[in-house]
């Protein structure tokens, strides 16, 4: 009976130590006052990497590690009090000599024999440095959010659990905005629709609800105050799913867009102008994009050609001109997009009666302050009417040419016949005066032509 109690004490010691190896967390075991190492698995001297067995504390352990440690495994070693310690920093050197600051759990038990007499400590070792590193890590993206978002004067970020619906954090310009304190929100999440314009609300609630349904939302909306003044709200929210997929918690956006609103209404009042004046221009009026991308025509412009409106946006204007024509005017245009010379070149231009118009083509760049281009405006004119005008002048001033071509040269014949025989007529009068014994009477007729 001894002698099988005796085996199966074996057994059962082999099964523990067996066990103890293979344990996937860094265990060890220390007897004595010197704290010399009994066992240690292999996950242990692997996160240490170095042999540790039989070694006493003092060959393993540097000196600012015993400083710290050796009180520790001497109080458990004589009280049999264990002691427990969380998220405590140790340097481990890997095999390249390189040193690691990581962070663990460890815990410190008193390592009895069969009498329960104490005769070391058994030391558990518990790797949080993942844990320890990410909390960091969270700590230190929610402070630098904070620090973002107290520093967005226009935009309120708001993050809300939902489940309870509960405020978990709204940036300070929520007051300026709202013009209500952020403890009244805290104390109840909903208050703030208060603000919100009557016609808006409803809008504003359906959009909420997409993160209960693990749905992103934006949603504009205003805020109507006491004096009867308005703010334009846009808010842009997501929702935060947990790991199980559901929604958890929605983050968002509320920026001040009043302004923009503004403008915007100013833009769209100035832009129905100049739609009315372009409408109005005896010419078709065209623009484009810095890049030449055609997005802007005027009505006399689909008037003249009869296509259907935005079927000429971008680079369809080529193909109503005339095929003649359109290489040249693809290179005018192209040189005056790259210098940003003003562009002007005459075309024909295909009609809505299928005929080509001749028609005269300008463009000026728009320029910031800065100069640089940022849009092209152009005009069409219809030039049918003048170049026809101007064909038949020329016509008419060639032939008004040769008809003074005709005339001045039968003015030089007629000359010509003329002069030859009042040429004979002087020389007869000359031989006349000078011959003697002529009559008086005859001398005073030749006088006159002398």
């Amino acid at each position: 009976m001894i002698i099988v109690s005796q085996a199966s004490t074996e057994r059962e010691r082999k099964r523990l130590h067996d066990f103890f190896m293979q344990l996937p967390t860094p265990t060890c075991v220390l007897i004595g006052s010197e704290h010399r190492f009994l066992m240690a698995n292999p996950a242990y001297e692997k996160f240490f990497s170095r042999s540790v067995v039989g070694k006493r504390a003092r060959e393993v352990f540097t000196p600012e590690e015993l400083g710290h440690y050796l009180p520790l495994l001497d109080q458990v070693h004589e009280t049999g009090t264990p002691y427990v310690g969380r998220e405590l920093p140790v340097k481990r050197v890997d095999e390249f000599g390189k040193i690691h600051e990581l962070w663990v759990d460890l815990g410190l038990y008193p390592y009895q024999d069969d009498d329960e007499q104490i005769q070391g400590v058994q030391v558990l070792i518990y790797d949080v440095t993942q844990q320890v590193t990410d909390r960091r890590r969270l700590h230190e993206s929610e402070e630098r959010f904070r620090q973002v978002s107290e520093n967005l004067t226009d935009h309120v970020v708001h993050v809300m659990d939902l489940d309870p619906s509960q405020i978990s954090y709204v940036s300070p310009s929520y007051e300026r905005i709202w013009k209500r304190s952020i403890e009244s929100v805290y104390s109840d999440p909903q208050s703030f629709l208060e603000r919100v314009h009557p016609e808006d609300r409803d809008r504003l609630l359906e959009a909420m609800s997409f993160q209960n349904r693990g749905k992103s939302s934006q949603v504009e909306y205003r805020l109507l105050f006491e004096d009867g003044s308005i703010r334009w709200i846009q808010d842009n929210s997501f929702p935060v799913m947990n790991s199980e997929g559901r929604a958890f918690r929605a983050t968002g956006i509320a920026q001040d867009i009043t302004e923009r609103k503004f403008s915007e209404a100013r833009l769209k009042e100035s832009g129905a102008k100049l739609l009315t004046i372009t409408n109005a221009i005896p010419q078709m009026v065209w623009s484009t994009l810095p890049d030449g991308y055609h997005d802007f025509y005027n009505d006399r412009w689909y008037a003249f050609t009869g296509v259907p409106p935005g079927s000429t946006d971008g680079e369809g204007w080529n193909q109503m001109f005339h095929p003649n024509d359109r290489d040249r005017a693809w290179k005018a245009w192209r040189h005056s997009l790259s210098t940003g010379d003003p562009y002007e070149i005459e075309y024909r231009l295909r009609h809505h009666s299928g005929n080509h118009r001749w028609t005269l083509g300008r463009a000026l760049p728009v320029r910031e302050d800065s100069g640089q281009i940022i849009r092209w405006m152009g005009t069409c004119t219809d030039i049918q009417e003048i170049r026809e005008t101007g064909e038949e002048l020329t016509a008419a001033v060639q032939d008004l040419k040769v008809e003074r071509e005709m005339r001045e040269k039968f003015v030089a014949a007629l000359t010509h016949d003329m002069r030859t025989p009042l040429t004979s007529a002087k020389l007869a009068g000359q031989l006349i005066l000078k011959i003697n014994g002529v009559p008086s009477a005859v001398k005073s007729l030749a006088e006159p032509i002398r």
